[in-house]
């Protein structure tokens, strides 16, 4: 259980710098960070479901 928060944890900060950085980095401030933080939470959920 332990180890699925962190990983958890760990891939929704990973993802959320890739993406603000990388892809959404032409956007204004507000609206890139929500869809940053809004995709990340969706690709961690989806791989949280994947890890057994």
């Amino acid at each position: 259980m332990l180890k699925k928060i962190i990983t958890f944890i760990l891939t929704f900060l990973l993802v959320t710098l890739l993406i603000n950085h990388v892809i959404l980095a032409t956007l204004d401030t507000p609206v890139r960070l929500t869809l940053a933080y809004g995709i990340a939470l969706i690709i961690s959920g989806f791989s949280m479901t994947r890890l057994k």
